[in-house]
């Protein structure tokens, strides 16, 4: 028989037995909470190191500790050795352990010191346990151990009886007797214990889980998750936090929610925090700065921390919505806003009247309704294209929205139509001035592409409560007042008065009015002269059309003219000026005054009708030299269709009639167009022409315009010249010839006459100072 320190003949079954016995537990260890396995054969070891000594108890422990791992591994070749050894050499210092226990408790009592004896080789056996898994995994080491004593309680205590019984053995029998009584124990003793942790690891299993289930929902969670005490103070946030405000928790714990939160929403926040706070869960948005200063839009939820039935803290869990609410915003601008000029649109201009029509009655302000229309813009999109068009719709947006107040409501009601809404004014003459500051502002130049664009609106003004006292009755009656502002001769403003409807059924009884004028011959012919500023002679005559109204009186052709084009009477009331004034021009050379030109403006129908065979044959009927006559043609209708109107003028051209383009400057042609059209005379507008003397800008166009025509050898003819100092302007800068109050206003038939026969007599009709020399056509 092979010998064994520590291990006498006589004993040698003893020992046999009982390592027997440790090899039979280590084959049912015992899965402990920490899932840790633990076996009942260690009460075996500690026997052999009562019964024998340390070296005795070695083999046995070799030979169990191998049992136990091929138990765990299932086969010699998955077995950890290293982990092997290293349990070998914990077994040698707790059992070392032990033994200095047994052999320091010699004289105590014998149950004393097995429990002493026990707990020392379970407690360093588990401290070193702990200590090896605290290096290996960074866990805490004191928490740990007290989780381990907790779960030695049972094996201590067990090991505690079961050794007391075996030491006290005297014989062998008795030792075999008390193996089998306390072998069935245990195996009682640790069916029912594995039970009993097998339910501690499931719980401790799900309760981990869960532990982990919510570290991943914290963790992982794109939203920013924090939490606070009830007093306010910031305990933790996930990684979410720092991602979308780009504080860190360190930065969290030291900065104040003013620095966080946007100042218009501090004080929600921190209300809705005090709910929560309270046990009333709350959502709610806000915007946050983030760290580098831009705006982070939130939506937040606020929920209370319950612990054992008692609200500790509050939760925070915020959404980033910065890209949800750019596209709820650009989504409601562009259902709210006109696409090209970026103003309000119909809906929600009337939004904002319907509004301030309420504060307004409960404040009893007053406010202001207007409807403005662009004068001509067709001709930019037919002419010059739509892209252009749109160009301007923008600009004038703009000059619109800078003159009037920020509380006030610039609109696009589409084309070129725009609408105002002025808030609390005064009196209807302060809408006034606002009115005529845009119309003022509308006529200065615009420039864009090459092209310098002077333009002119109709603006009709509706007042609450004078007018109206809600949105639909005040923007007809608006729309009403622009209209009447259009009949006016565009470019002004008309405030809206019940009249209005009156006049409009008025409106109906002039025009029928006007198409009895022509065979009622209750038109007349007024000149005006064509003064050359050098030698103050009259060149020439601009017939100007009169209606002798039999009720109304002597209307000039602002009243009617509009009304003639709207209804189509135009045509014939032109063609009947043409002839009119040739046949007076005629009389005159024929009565011996000097030959004249007269000047004949033709309307936009003209130049779309036969106009070359009309022309022809009145010069043929009244026997009118062509030379003698010159058509004037504005902007506006040359454009309207150029290719057409190049061609007749063209042939007008070559039958010797001039062509003269009036109110130059106030369209919308370019430079390129005075070379295609066959003209010999520009005629600037009085626009420019009024304030010459005190704007540099007008000066500089017209010293311009002059400049050009001389170029192209065309004739200048300035209009509206009432001032002796706009006189001498033009004079300086070699303009041809003028016309305007200065000089003569439109004069009847008999009263040119007698400016005609002054200029044979003396040598010209006006002194350099624009006077007539003759006291009795003054007045006129």
């Amino acid at each position: 028989m092979a010998y064994i320190p520590g291990v006498s003949t006589d004993r040698l079954a003893e020992f046999l037995l009982v390592t027997a016995l440790i090899a039979l537990l280590d084959l049912f260890p015992i899965r402990m909470p920490s899932k840790d396995l633990y076996s009942a054969g260690s009460i075996g070891l500690l026997y052999l190191l009562f019964a024998f000594d340390f070296q005795s108890c070695v083999f046995a422990f070799i030979i169990g500790t191998l049992i136990l791992f091929l138990k765990e591994s299932g086969s010699p070749r998955k077995i950890k050795w290293f982990r092997y050894f290293v349990t070998l050499g914990m077994f040698f210092v707790s059992a070392g352990a032990a033994l200095a226990v047994i052999r320091l408790t010699e004289n105590f009592n014998l149950v004393l010191q097995v429990v002493l004896a026990v707990s020392a080789f379970e407690i360093v056996n588990s401290l070193l346990f702990i200590g090896i898994m605290a290096t290996v995994s960074q866990a805490s080491f004191v928490q740990k151990f007290r989780r381990k004593l907790s779960e030695l309680a049972l094996p201590i205590l067990v090991s505690t009886v079961v050794l007391s019984r075996l030491v006290t053995v005297s014989d062998l029998g008795q030792l075999l007797f008390e193996v089998i009584y306390n072998g069935f124990f245990l195996l009682v003793i640790i069916f029912f214990s594995s039970q009993y942790f097998k339910q501690i690891a499931s719980k401790e299993e799900r309760l981990e889980e869960s532990d982990q289930r919510y570290k991943s929902l914290y963790e992982h969670n794109p939203d920013a998750v924090y939490w606070y005490d009830l007093k306010g103070k910031f305990l933790g946030a996930n990684p979410a936090t720092q991602k979308i405000l780009g504080y860190t928790t360190e930065d969290l714990g030291v900065t104040h929610i003013r620095s966080i939160v946007a100042k218009e929403d501090i004080k929600k926040t921190i209300e809705r925090f005090m709910e929560a706070a309270r046990g009333v869960p709350q959502n709610y948005e806000i915007a946050a700065h983030h760290k580098d200063g831009h705006r982070v839009e939130l939506n937040v939820t606020n929920l209370p921390i319950v612990v054992r039935g008692k609200i500790v803290g509050v939760y925070g869990i915020a959404k980033d919505i910065t890209e949800r609410k750019r596209a709820e915003e650009l989504i409601n601008h562009m259902a709210y806003h006109d696409a090209l000029t970026e103003l309000p649109n119909r809906r929600l201009f009337k939004d904002r009247l319907t509004m301030a029509l309420a504060h307004a009655k409960r404040h009893n302000h007053r406010l202001a309704v207007m409807f403005l229309d662009m004068d001509r813009f067709k001709n930019i999109n037919d002419t010059l294209g739509h892209a252009v068009g749109d160009t301007l719709l923008r600009l004038v947006a703009k000059r619109l929205t800078g003159c009037v107040r920020k509380s006030d409501t610039v609109a696009r009601m589409g084309g070129d139509e725009f609408t105002i809404l002025l808030s609390e004014i005064g009196q209807a003459d302060d809408i006034l001035k606002i009115a005529r500051n845009i119309l003022q502002e509308l006529e200065q130049p615009f420039k864009l592409e090459g092209h310098e664009f002077r333009i002119t609106a109709s603006i009709g003004i509706a007042l609450y409560p004078d007018d109206g006292d809600d949105s639909e009755t005040l923007m007809k009656h608006a729309d009403t007042a622009m209209y009447r502002a259009k009949e006016s001769g565009k470019n002004n403003c008309q405030l809206y008065n019940s009249i209005m409807n009156e006049e409009s059924l008025q409106q109906l009884v002039m025009e029928n009015a006007l198409r009895k004028a022509l065979e009622r011959e209750e038109f007349s012919i007024y000149y005006q002269p064509l003064v050359d500023t050098e030698t103050g002679r009259i060149s020439g005559f601009e017939a100007l059309i009169r209606w002798e109204h039999p009720e109304l009186g002597l209307l000039s052709p602002a009243d009617f003219i509009p009304l003639a084009e709207a209804t189509g009477l135009i045509g014939p009331i032109s063609e009947w000026v043409l002839r009119k004034a040739c046949t007076q021009n005629k009389a005159w050379q024929d009565a011996g005054f000097p030959p004249l030109q007269v000047s004949v403006n033709l309307s936009g129908c003209q130049l779309q009708e036969e106009l070359v065979e009309t022309v022809s044959g009145i010069l043929a009927v009244t026997g009118l030299s062509p030379g003698y006559l010159q058509l004037e043609i504005t902007e506006g209708n040359a454009l309207q269709n150029i290719n057409d109107c190049i061609e007749r003028l063209n042939a007008l051209k070559m039958l010797g009639v001039h062509i003269a383009i009036d109110d130059f400057g106030t369209g919308y042609s370019s430079l390129s167009y005075l070379k295609k059209f066959p003209i010999d005379t520009l005629k600037i507008d009085k626009s420019f022409v009024r304030d010459v003397t005190n704007d540099e800008y007008d000066a500089a166009i017209v010293s311009t315009i002059i400049g050009m025509a001389r170029s192209l050898h065309l004739c200048v003819i300035a209009e509206g010249v009432e001032t002796q100092a706009q006189l001498d302007f033009l004079r300086d800068q070699r303009c041809e010839a003028v016309q305007g109050y200065l000089f003569s206003r439109p004069l009847p038939v008999e009263e040119c006459e007698k400016l005609l026969f002054k200029q044979m007599k003396r040598g010209r009709a006006f002194d350099s100072s624009g006077g007539i020399f003759s006291e009795e056509i003054a007045g006129y």
